[in-house]
């Protein structure tokens, strides 16, 4: 049973990851966390069961397709709610992310209303024996398609002209604008990579929950903390932050209570922050006054 409870737990903590890379991606690029992302992670599941079950789309279809539009919304929102205040302070930016998610909550209870939309998933719910636990296709196919994202990812910043350009706004803006970097394309297409990531997640999570427009706010809740758990800035330490926290999550809900899982999960992570204050993979920066 240990085995199945971990097998069960890399898969959330696998679209827990997702969204903390959305995360890290925004407090690289910005230095702010974006606190509309669990609204976005709602707005892609919403774009896919709409897509699918209303006109018809199949589910790869409906997959890409919710993703673009969904990393789309990312860019229009940068552009025109986030690039005026590019030179703002950090805390007018985390207020302006937090007013974004209201309003987002309340157009998507103003077009798809508040009731619950069931997406069921095409891979099966049938378990599958590995040998050493039982595995449901829905499970495998979470981990296989967050990796083969992940990988992407990790191919667009080691090996595009854009990767590295954001990698360099990511480390100086200013330094960056000099040598040519248009810093605001960068801030576009991280809003933009963010989104879709949390429509990514978002979509593989819904067969496991009703799509309602609450349903990505505990999901951003855990992967936020998962960020912030594998070091603010480190993507690796988002991959490792998510997985950790879902493989807790699981334990504790397993072998003490699931009434427990978000106080000891959050006890864990205070607990290991207070050790390593930058997180698991974060690192320390030193900087001139």
């Amino acid at each position: 049973m240990l085995v199945q409870v971990i097998i069960s737990g890399i898969t959330s903590g696998a679209v827990y990851a997702l969204i903390a890379l959305g995360f890290v991606m925004i407090y690289k690029a910005a230095g702010v966390m974006n606190f509309a992302q669990g609204q976005i992670v709602t707005l892609g599941a919403y774009f896919a069961v709409t897509l699918r079950d209303h006109m018809e789309f199949s589910y790869a279809a409906s997959f890409l397709s919710a993703i673009f539009a969904t990393g789309l919304l990312g860019v229009v929102l940068e552009r025109l709610l986030f690039r005026p205040l590019i030179k703002a302070h950090e805390s007018s930016v985390i207020i302006a992310t937090i007013a974004t998610g209201i309003i987002l909550e309340n157009v998507i209870r103003l077009v798809w209303g508040s009731e619950f939309y069931p997406f069921k998933t095409p891979f099966g719910v049938t378990a599958i024996d590995v040998g050493f636990a039982l595995v449901t296709p829905q499970e495998l196919w979470i981990f296989g398609i967050t990796t083969a994202l992940v990988l992407l990812l990790y191919g667009y910043f080691e090996w595009t002209k854009h990767g590295l350009a954001m990698r360099a706004v990511a480390i100086n803006q200013t330094g960056s604008a000099l040598m040519g970097i248009n810093v605001g394309r960068v801030f576009s297409a991280s809003w933009g990579i963010n989104s879709a990531l949390g429509a990514a997640a978002g979509i593989l999570f819904a067969p496991l929950l009703a799509v309602t427009p609450v349903m990505g706010n505990a999901v951003s809740t855990s992967a936020f903390a998962a960020a912030v758990l594998g070091g603010a800035k480190s993507l690796p330490g988002a991959i490792v932050g998510g997985l950790t926290l879902g493989v807790v999550e699981n334990l504790v809900g397993f072998y003490v209570s699931t009434a427990l899982k978000p106080l000891l999960s959050f006890t864990l992570i205070i607990a290991i922050l207070m050790v390593r204050p930058t997180g698991l993979l974060g690192r320390e920066e030193i900087k001139k006054v």
